[in-house]
């Protein structure tokens, strides 16, 4: 029993870490799928460039993640608003800088840009009525927390709390 007592111990940081990852997840689809029903106006590119960021591992190595920056402005009833953000979710930062490069090469600065607003709050905006990539590495990470925690911890807790002989007879639980 106290074994059981522990696996739901140890289970149990890992399942909350995973439920803010769905958390997270779906609040970002959300946003996206209601930004859909937001107006638009014409905005500007006023920059957009590639930040390369340095981080360093424990073991003294270092890499570089390449984030796409994107500056925007745009007006709504007559009040100029700056905006940054290109898609729902956090900014990644990417590995290679290619892919941080389509991305801002699609933003040109000193051309016109369709902006989505908020309504209710035209400061909240976005280019791109999605879930960035962050969303899905999210969704993705909180999948596997949850696949690993079924494949190890779920049949422990079985063992311990009575299945013992259904479990023995799979023959890696014997």
């Amino acid at each position: 029993m106290a074994s059981a007592l522990i696996s739901c111990i140890v289970v149990l940081p890992f399942l909350i870490v995973a439920l803010v990852f769905f958390f997270i997840w779906r609040r970002n689809n959300q946003q996206a799928q209601a930004s859909r029903n937001w107006p638009s106006t014409l905005g500007t590119i006023g920059a957009s460039s590639i930040q390369a960021r340095p981080s360093h591992s424990s073991e003294g190595g270092t890499s570089t993640a390449y984030y796409p920056e994107v500056l925007y402005q745009y007006e709504v009833n007559g009040n100029r608003y700056m905006g940054q953000r290109i898609t729902f979710g956090s900014q990644v930062g990417y590995g290679d800088s290619n892919r941080a490069r389509a991305i801002v090469d699609r933003y040109v600065p000193g051309n016109q840009i369709r902006v989505y607003y908020n309504p209710n709050n035209p400061s909240d905006a976005v280019l791109e009525q999605s879930a960035g990539t962050s969303s899905r590495i999210l969704f993705w990470v909180a999948i596997l927390i949850l696949v690993i925690l079924c494949i190890t911890i779920v049949p422990t807790v079985l063992v311990f709390s009575g299945m013992n002989a259904f479990f023995s007879s799979f023959p890696f639980m014997r």
